[in-house]
């Protein structure tokens, strides 16, 4: 099924959660937030465009302002521990030593991936999506 000229997705093409998991523009949803597509690139984990290249959005905010980031950032991460503790320990009862090294493994991994969801969390709160925008 066809919507607007492009493919069904999930999440909706239009919607802020569209823009905050995929990394796109909040305006338009076509151009990319982040300079690499790759969060764990040395040197530009958390380096973001300052404009889109498609609609010339600004994504360059005031002193300080994705350092709120880092504020959304801590629930996401207690948030994703305990269902790390969950799984490890309920679903796949696991030992406390494997529990240690898998969960240690995981926190180690995900904070670049949870450091650009706070950033594209925060920029989605105050861009709204404007299907006008590239035309």
């Amino acid at each position: 099924m066809k919507l607007k000229g492009r493919s069904r997705r999930y999440p909706a093409y239009g919607s802020k959660m569209y823009s905050i998991v995929h990394g796109k523009c909040p305006r338009c949803q076509q151009g990319e937030l982040f300079v690499s597509a790759n969060p764990y690139k040395v040197g530009q984990m958390i380096a973001m465009c300052s404009r889109c290249e498609v609609c010339k959005t600004d994504f360059t905010r005031e002193t300080g302002f994705y350092s709120v980031a880092l504020w959304t950032s801590y629930p996401k991460t207690i948030l994703i521990a305990l269902i790390f503790m969950l799984l490890y320990l309920l679903v796949l009862h696991l030992s406390m030593l494997l529990f240690f090294i898998f969960f240690s493994l995981s926190m180690l991994l995900l904070p670049p991936i949870i450091m650009r969801l706070g950033r594209a969390i925060l920029l989605n709160m105050f861009i709204d999506f404007d299907p006008n925008t590239h035309k």
